[in-house]
Protein backbone atom coordinates (compact mmCIF):
# COMPACT_ATOMS: atom_id res chain seq x y z
CA UNK A 1 0.00 0.00 0.00
CA UNK A 2 1.27 3.67 -0.58
CA UNK A 3 1.74 6.02 2.13
CA UNK A 4 -0.85 8.40 1.00
CA UNK A 5 -3.70 5.92 0.65
CA UNK A 6 -2.26 3.96 3.74
CA UNK A 7 -2.81 7.44 5.31
CA UNK A 8 -6.46 7.53 3.80
CA UNK A 9 -7.28 4.29 5.49
CA UNK A 10 -6.40 5.05 8.66
CA UNK A 11 -8.39 8.23 8.50
CA UNK A 12 -11.18 6.16 7.53
CA UNK A 13 -10.89 3.45 10.24
CA UNK A 14 -8.62 4.93 13.04
CA UNK A 15 -9.57 4.59 16.31
CA UNK A 16 -13.33 3.51 15.73
CA UNK A 17 -13.39 0.01 16.93
CA UNK A 18 -17.28 -0.16 16.55
CA UNK A 19 -17.26 0.72 13.33
CA UNK A 20 -19.81 -2.09 12.16
CA UNK A 21 -22.31 -1.13 15.24
CA UNK A 22 -23.72 1.90 13.26
CA UNK A 23 -27.50 2.96 14.34
CA UNK A 24 -29.98 1.24 11.90
CA UNK A 25 -30.57 3.66 8.16
CA UNK A 26 -34.07 4.43 6.92
CA UNK A 27 -34.65 3.35 3.66
CA UNK A 28 -36.21 5.51 1.30
CA UNK A 29 -36.40 3.31 -2.21
CA UNK A 30 -39.04 1.64 -3.19
CA UNK A 31 -37.61 -0.36 -5.67
CA UNK A 32 -35.93 -2.52 -2.92
CA UNK A 33 -37.36 -2.21 0.01
CA UNK A 34 -35.74 -3.95 3.04
CA UNK A 35 -36.24 -7.74 3.04
CA UNK A 36 -35.07 -7.78 -0.72
CA UNK A 37 -32.84 -10.70 -1.46
CA UNK A 38 -29.80 -10.08 -4.17
CA UNK A 39 -28.39 -12.46 -5.86
CA UNK A 40 -26.77 -13.29 -9.29
CA UNK A 41 -28.32 -15.70 -11.81
CA UNK A 42 -28.54 -17.47 -15.04
CA UNK A 43 -31.36 -17.92 -17.29
CA UNK A 44 -32.49 -21.32 -19.40
CA UNK A 45 -30.35 -19.91 -22.34
CA UNK A 46 -27.40 -19.47 -19.73
CA UNK A 47 -27.42 -15.57 -19.97
CA UNK A 48 -26.08 -13.59 -16.81
CA UNK A 49 -27.85 -11.59 -14.14
CA UNK A 50 -27.92 -9.72 -11.51
CA UNK A 51 -31.01 -9.55 -9.71
CA UNK A 52 -33.43 -8.47 -6.65
CA UNK A 53 -36.66 -10.64 -4.97
CA UNK A 54 -38.88 -8.13 -3.21
CA UNK A 55 -40.53 -9.79 -0.41
CA UNK A 56 -43.32 -10.15 -2.13
CA UNK A 57 -41.42 -12.60 -4.27
CA UNK A 58 -41.55 -10.32 -7.39
CA UNK A 59 -38.81 -9.14 -8.93
CA UNK A 60 -37.55 -5.69 -8.06
CA UNK A 61 -34.67 -5.70 -11.00
CA UNK A 62 -32.94 -8.11 -13.42
CA UNK A 63 -30.13 -6.78 -14.96
CA UNK A 64 -28.22 -8.56 -17.93
CA UNK A 65 -24.10 -8.72 -17.15
CA UNK A 66 -21.58 -9.89 -19.62
CA UNK A 67 -20.13 -11.99 -17.34
CA UNK A 68 -21.42 -14.44 -14.72
CA UNK A 69 -21.33 -13.11 -11.16
CA UNK A 70 -21.26 -14.20 -7.73
CA UNK A 71 -21.43 -12.71 -4.39
CA UNK A 72 -22.65 -9.28 -3.47
CA UNK A 73 -22.55 -6.39 -0.64
CA UNK A 74 -24.64 -3.40 0.04
CA UNK A 75 -23.40 0.10 0.88
CA UNK A 76 -24.81 0.99 4.98
CA UNK A 77 -27.24 3.35 3.65
CA UNK A 78 -28.53 0.15 1.42
CA UNK A 79 -28.92 2.57 -2.03
CA UNK A 80 -26.16 0.31 -4.16
CA UNK A 81 -24.97 -3.16 -4.32
CA UNK A 82 -22.01 -4.60 -5.71
CA UNK A 83 -21.42 -7.93 -7.39
CA UNK A 84 -18.41 -9.38 -8.04
CA UNK A 85 -17.84 -11.62 -11.22
CA UNK A 86 -17.03 -15.46 -10.45
CA UNK A 87 -13.34 -16.57 -10.50
CA UNK A 88 -11.68 -15.88 -12.54
CA UNK A 89 -13.58 -12.70 -13.86
CA UNK A 90 -12.63 -9.41 -14.51
CA UNK A 91 -16.03 -7.18 -13.65
CA UNK A 92 -17.23 -5.71 -10.65
CA UNK A 93 -20.83 -4.68 -11.14
CA UNK A 94 -22.43 -1.40 -9.86
CA UNK A 95 -26.06 -1.74 -8.81
CA UNK A 96 -28.61 1.84 -8.01
CA UNK A 97 -30.67 -0.19 -5.54
CA UNK A 98 -33.24 2.66 -5.60
CA UNK A 99 -33.65 2.44 -9.23
CA UNK A 100 -33.26 -0.74 -10.08
CA UNK A 101 -30.32 -0.28 -12.58
CA UNK A 102 -26.46 -0.66 -13.28
CA UNK A 103 -24.95 2.38 -12.39
CA UNK A 104 -21.34 1.55 -13.31
CA UNK A 105 -19.26 -1.57 -14.56
CA UNK A 106 -15.79 -1.76 -13.25
CA UNK A 107 -12.70 -3.82 -14.83
CA UNK A 108 -9.78 -5.34 -12.27
CA UNK A 109 -6.58 -3.58 -12.63
CA UNK A 110 -4.19 -5.39 -14.93
CA UNK A 111 -2.73 -8.61 -13.92
CA UNK A 112 -5.86 -8.93 -11.06
CA UNK A 113 -8.58 -11.31 -11.37
CA UNK A 114 -12.03 -10.96 -9.04
CA UNK A 115 -12.60 -14.16 -6.69
CA UNK A 116 -16.59 -13.42 -6.29
CA UNK A 117 -16.40 -11.57 -3.02
CA UNK A 118 -16.31 -8.22 -1.10
CA UNK A 119 -17.40 -6.66 1.70
CA UNK A 120 -17.87 -2.63 2.12
CA UNK A 121 -16.97 -0.89 5.50
CA UNK A 122 -19.79 0.27 8.00
CA UNK A 123 -18.70 4.22 7.05
CA UNK A 124 -19.75 3.66 3.54
CA UNK A 125 -16.72 4.80 2.15
CA UNK A 126 -14.27 2.03 1.25
CA UNK A 127 -14.65 -1.31 -0.63
CA UNK A 128 -12.57 -4.48 -0.09
CA UNK A 129 -12.48 -7.51 -2.86
CA UNK A 130 -10.48 -10.52 -3.41
CA UNK A 131 -8.62 -10.71 -6.12
CA UNK A 132 -5.46 -12.09 -7.02
CA UNK A 133 -2.35 -11.56 -8.81
CA UNK A 134 -2.40 -14.35 -11.72
CA UNK A 135 1.15 -13.91 -12.78
CA UNK A 136 2.66 -14.40 -9.49
CA UNK A 137 -0.42 -16.29 -7.91
CA UNK A 138 -0.49 -14.01 -4.65
CA UNK A 139 -3.90 -13.05 -2.92
CA UNK A 140 -4.90 -9.69 -2.84
CA UNK A 141 -7.74 -7.18 -1.18
CA UNK A 142 -8.42 -4.45 -4.02
CA UNK A 143 -9.31 -1.22 -1.78
CA UNK A 144 -11.82 0.90 -3.60
CA UNK A 145 -13.42 4.32 -2.78
CA UNK A 146 -16.89 4.59 -2.78
CA UNK A 147 -17.51 8.21 -4.30
CA UNK A 148 -19.68 9.18 -6.71
CA UNK A 149 -18.08 6.21 -8.57
CA UNK A 150 -16.09 3.45 -7.06
CA UNK A 151 -12.27 3.69 -7.91
CA UNK A 152 -9.51 1.64 -6.82
CA UNK A 153 -6.93 3.20 -5.06
CA UNK A 154 -4.60 0.04 -3.69
CA UNK A 155 -3.96 -3.46 -2.66
CA UNK A 156 -2.53 -5.35 -0.02
CA UNK A 157 -1.93 -8.89 0.40
CA UNK A 158 -3.99 -12.28 2.11
CA UNK A 159 -0.84 -13.49 2.43
CA UNK A 160 -2.15 -16.94 0.90
CA UNK A 161 -3.08 -18.12 -2.43
CA UNK A 162 -6.59 -17.96 -3.98
CA UNK A 163 -9.16 -15.75 -1.54
CA UNK A 164 -12.51 -15.76 -1.82
CA UNK A 165 -15.51 -14.97 1.11
CA UNK A 166 -13.90 -12.43 3.39
CA UNK A 167 -15.79 -10.98 6.07
CA UNK A 168 -15.33 -8.33 9.02
CA UNK A 169 -14.69 -9.51 12.56
CA UNK A 170 -16.60 -6.89 15.03
CA UNK A 171 -13.36 -4.91 15.79
CA UNK A 172 -14.72 -3.25 12.23
CA UNK A 173 -11.19 -3.11 11.07
CA UNK A 174 -9.72 -7.17 11.12
CA UNK A 175 -10.76 -9.13 7.93
CA UNK A 176 -11.17 -13.27 8.27
CA UNK A 177 -10.41 -14.31 4.76
CA UNK A 178 -10.93 -17.81 3.17
CA UNK A 179 -8.12 -18.47 1.19
CA UNK A 180 -8.37 -21.93 -1.48
CA UNK A 181 -5.04 -22.46 -2.00
CA UNK A 182 -5.76 -22.90 -5.78
CA UNK A 183 -3.06 -21.50 -8.53
CA UNK A 184 -6.10 -19.43 -10.87
CA UNK A 185 -5.59 -17.72 -14.55
CA UNK A 186 -8.22 -16.33 -16.35
CA UNK A 187 -6.69 -18.28 -19.36
CA UNK A 188 -7.35 -21.68 -17.39
CA UNK A 189 -10.73 -21.12 -16.23
CA UNK A 190 -12.11 -23.63 -13.25
CA UNK A 191 -9.12 -25.70 -13.41
CA UNK A 192 -6.79 -26.92 -10.73
CA UNK A 193 -3.72 -26.72 -12.01
CA UNK A 194 -1.74 -27.46 -8.89
CA UNK A 195 -3.54 -30.26 -6.78
CA UNK A 196 -0.21 -31.50 -5.27
CA UNK A 197 1.10 -28.14 -4.20
CA UNK A 198 -1.87 -26.39 -3.05
CA UNK A 199 -1.76 -24.45 0.13
CA UNK A 200 -5.37 -23.98 1.72
CA UNK A 201 -5.65 -20.88 4.79
CA UNK A 202 -7.74 -18.72 7.16
CA UNK A 203 -6.44 -15.07 7.18
CA UNK A 204 -7.08 -12.55 9.36
CA UNK A 205 -5.80 -9.00 8.11
CA UNK A 206 -5.55 -5.94 9.79
CA UNK A 207 -6.77 -3.45 7.19
CA UNK A 208 -5.19 -0.10 8.49
CA UNK A 209 -2.03 -1.24 7.57
CA UNK A 210 -2.78 -4.88 5.64
CA UNK A 211 -0.70 -6.81 8.41
CA UNK A 212 -1.50 -10.23 9.07
CA UNK A 213 -2.85 -10.89 12.60
CA UNK A 214 -2.61 -14.88 12.55
CA UNK A 215 -2.87 -17.74 9.46
CA UNK A 216 -4.56 -21.67 10.22
CA UNK A 217 -4.09 -24.35 7.34
CA UNK A 218 -6.36 -27.25 7.24
CA UNK A 219 -5.07 -30.57 8.10
CA UNK A 220 -5.14 -31.51 4.33
CA UNK A 221 -3.87 -29.61 1.85
CA UNK A 222 -6.51 -30.33 -1.09
CA UNK A 223 -9.19 -29.23 1.37
CA UNK A 224 -10.11 -25.80 -0.41
CA UNK A 225 -11.19 -22.90 1.93
CA UNK A 226 -13.72 -20.99 -0.20
CA UNK A 227 -17.18 -19.79 2.03
CA UNK A 228 -17.34 -18.40 5.49
CA UNK A 229 -19.52 -16.22 7.53
CA UNK A 230 -18.89 -14.72 11.13
CA UNK A 231 -21.21 -14.76 14.49
CA UNK A 232 -21.92 -11.46 16.48
CA UNK A 233 -19.03 -13.32 18.68
CA UNK A 234 -16.59 -13.49 16.17
CA UNK A 235 -17.03 -17.24 15.77
CA UNK A 236 -16.15 -18.45 12.14
CA UNK A 237 -17.52 -21.26 10.47
CA UNK A 238 -15.73 -22.45 7.30
CA UNK A 239 -16.68 -24.68 4.05
CA UNK A 240 -14.64 -26.31 2.02
CA UNK A 241 -14.39 -27.80 -1.40
CA UNK A 242 -12.04 -30.68 -0.97
CA UNK A 243 -10.26 -31.24 -4.32
CA UNK A 244 -9.19 -35.54 -3.70
CA UNK A 245 -11.40 -38.60 -4.05
CA UNK A 246 -14.87 -38.13 -3.24
CA UNK A 247 -14.32 -41.34 -0.95
CA UNK A 248 -12.29 -39.60 1.57
CA UNK A 249 -13.01 -38.68 4.78
CA UNK A 250 -12.86 -35.02 4.85
CA UNK A 251 -14.50 -32.41 7.37
CA UNK A 252 -16.22 -30.06 4.94
CA UNK A 253 -17.07 -27.62 7.46
CA UNK A 254 -15.04 -26.31 10.55
CA UNK A 255 -15.12 -23.04 12.83
CA UNK A 256 -12.60 -21.07 14.51
CA UNK A 257 -12.05 -18.27 17.36
CA UNK A 258 -8.87 -16.11 16.96
CA UNK A 259 -5.97 -17.18 18.80
CA UNK A 260 -7.65 -21.33 19.21
CA UNK A 261 -7.34 -24.21 17.63
CA UNK A 262 -9.27 -24.92 14.39
CA UNK A 263 -11.96 -27.05 15.38
CA UNK A 264 -13.72 -29.44 12.10
CA UNK A 265 -17.23 -30.95 12.70
CA UNK A 266 -17.88 -33.96 11.23
CA UNK A 267 -21.09 -35.47 9.35
CA UNK A 268 -22.26 -39.49 9.30
CA UNK A 269 -20.79 -41.44 6.73
CA UNK A 270 -24.30 -41.04 4.51
CA UNK A 271 -24.41 -37.35 4.81
CA UNK A 272 -20.72 -37.03 3.79
CA UNK A 273 -21.02 -39.12 0.90
CA UNK A 274 -24.36 -36.93 -0.37
CA UNK A 275 -22.36 -33.28 0.34
CA UNK A 276 -19.29 -34.87 -2.48
CA UNK A 277 -16.83 -32.90 -0.72
CA UNK A 278 -18.67 -29.26 -2.35
CA UNK A 279 -19.70 -26.92 0.30
CA UNK A 280 -21.40 -23.16 -1.06
CA UNK A 281 -23.18 -20.41 0.77
CA UNK A 282 -22.52 -20.66 4.70
CA UNK A 283 -24.88 -18.50 7.34
CA UNK A 284 -24.86 -18.64 10.83
CA UNK A 285 -27.70 -17.15 13.31
CA UNK A 286 -26.64 -13.85 15.18
CA UNK A 287 -26.60 -15.74 18.25
CA UNK A 288 -23.93 -18.30 17.07
CA UNK A 289 -26.05 -20.98 18.07
CA UNK A 290 -26.81 -22.79 14.17
CA UNK A 291 -24.59 -22.29 10.65
CA UNK A 292 -26.19 -23.51 7.63
CA UNK A 293 -24.36 -24.39 4.51
CA UNK A 294 -25.85 -25.02 1.27
CA UNK A 295 -23.96 -28.03 -0.39
CA UNK A 296 -25.44 -28.28 -3.98
CA UNK A 297 -24.20 -31.03 -5.28
CA UNK A 298 -25.79 -33.07 -2.12
CA UNK A 299 -29.12 -31.38 -3.19
CA UNK A 300 -29.50 -30.23 0.41
CA UNK A 301 -28.72 -27.82 3.32
CA UNK A 302 -26.61 -28.96 6.24
CA UNK A 303 -27.77 -27.63 9.64
CA UNK A 304 -24.61 -27.69 12.04
CA UNK A 305 -24.91 -26.71 16.38
CA UNK A 306 -22.33 -24.35 17.06
CA UNK A 307 -21.54 -25.15 20.63
CA UNK A 308 -20.95 -29.09 20.01
CA UNK A 309 -20.12 -29.46 16.18
CA UNK A 310 -23.03 -32.07 15.88
CA UNK A 311 -25.06 -32.08 12.22
CA UNK A 312 -28.50 -31.23 13.29
CA UNK A 313 -30.01 -32.08 9.80
CA UNK A 314 -30.23 -32.09 5.98
CA UNK A 315 -32.58 -30.24 4.62
CA UNK A 316 -33.61 -31.02 0.89
CA UNK A 317 -33.17 -28.13 -1.93
CA UNK A 318 -32.23 -29.33 -5.23
CA UNK A 319 -29.23 -28.10 -6.06
CA UNK A 320 -29.14 -25.75 -2.59
CA UNK A 321 -27.48 -22.20 -3.21
CA UNK A 322 -27.37 -19.11 -1.85
CA UNK A 323 -28.20 -18.26 2.09
CA UNK A 324 -28.18 -15.00 4.28
CA UNK A 325 -29.63 -14.76 8.09
CA UNK A 326 -32.71 -13.23 8.44
CA UNK A 327 -32.84 -10.09 10.69
CA UNK A 328 -35.42 -12.48 12.87
CA UNK A 329 -33.65 -14.50 15.44
CA UNK A 330 -33.15 -18.05 14.59
CA UNK A 331 -34.23 -17.54 10.58
CA UNK A 332 -32.57 -17.70 7.18
CA UNK A 333 -33.02 -17.07 3.67
CA UNK A 334 -31.90 -18.81 1.11
CA UNK A 335 -32.37 -20.12 -3.39
CA UNK A 336 -31.85 -22.83 -5.45
CA UNK A 337 -30.75 -23.72 -9.32
CA UNK A 338 -34.63 -24.31 -9.24
CA UNK A 339 -35.30 -20.66 -9.51
CA UNK A 340 -36.60 -20.94 -5.67
CA UNK A 341 -36.37 -18.99 -2.53
CA UNK A 342 -37.51 -19.61 0.94
CA UNK A 343 -37.57 -19.07 4.57
CA UNK A 344 -35.78 -21.34 6.55
CA UNK A 345 -36.63 -21.30 10.81
CA UNK A 346 -36.89 -23.22 13.37
CA UNK A 347 -40.21 -25.19 14.66
CA UNK A 348 -39.65 -26.11 18.17
CA UNK A 349 -36.67 -27.98 18.09
CA UNK A 350 -36.67 -29.07 14.31
CA UNK A 351 -36.00 -26.76 11.08
CA UNK A 352 -38.54 -26.14 8.35
CA UNK A 353 -37.69 -24.84 4.83
CA UNK A 354 -40.65 -23.27 3.13
CA UNK A 355 -40.69 -22.34 -0.70
CA UNK A 356 -42.08 -18.89 -1.26
CA UNK A 357 -41.60 -18.25 -4.88
CA UNK A 358 -40.14 -19.94 -8.15
CA UNK A 359 -38.79 -17.72 -10.97
CA UNK A 360 -37.34 -18.82 -14.11
CA UNK A 361 -34.03 -18.37 -13.19
CA UNK A 362 -30.71 -20.61 -11.61
CA UNK A 363 -29.54 -19.01 -8.83
CA UNK A 364 -25.95 -18.71 -8.16
CA UNK A 365 -24.55 -19.57 -4.72
CA UNK A 366 -24.84 -16.76 -2.63
CA UNK A 367 -27.94 -14.63 -1.16
CA UNK A 368 -27.50 -11.20 0.24
CA UNK A 369 -30.62 -9.83 2.38
CA UNK A 370 -31.23 -6.24 2.12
Amino acid sequence: MTGINRRQLLQAFGGTLGLMALPPVTFGGESCPPGTLLSACDDIKGNHFVAGIRPDGALAFCIPVPLRAHGSCVTPDRTRAVFFARRPGQHLYVADLQQGRLVQTLESAPGRHFYGHGVISADGQWLFASEQRYESGEGIIGVYRLGATVVRETEFFTHAMDPHELRWLSDGETLVIANGGIRTHPSQQREVPNPDTMTPALTYVRVRDGALIESIAPPHHQMSLHHLDVAANDQVVVGVQYQGALTDDIPLVGNHRRGQSMQWWQADELTQLRMRQYTASVAVDAAATTALVSCPRGNGIAAWDMQTGQLLTMLDSVDAAGLDRSTHSGRWVGTNGRGEWMQIGRNGSHLTLEKRQQLPLRWDNHATLI
